[in-house]
């Protein structure tokens, strides 16, 4: 059976790389910082450059939590 991940699950300290990249404006730079820096910025680097654990999508719209069962989408299958 998967595994679920609850939003704060994602950002648990052993979760993310040690130091990852972080930015709080779209057009701004990537700066690596520490996690407890990191953390706090608007935008931060989940998974570690060599391996794609967590894929993140950002939907601003209506239902958009539901959107995957409207479209008749697959649950995620990994991690098992």
């Amino acid at each position: 059976m998967s595994q679920l991940y609850t939003q704060p699950d994602l950002f648990l300290q052993e979760r993310i790389p040690h130091k990852p990249y972080c930015k709080d404006f779209k057009e701004a730079p990537m700066l690596v910082r520490s996690y407890a820096a990191a953390i706090k910025r608007r935008y931060i680097q989940v998974n570690p450059p060599h391996l794609r654990v967590f894929m993140l999508f950002d939907l601003d719209y209506e239902r958009a939590g539901v959107a995957w069962a409207e479209k008749k989408v697959p649950t995620t299958s990994w991690p098992r």
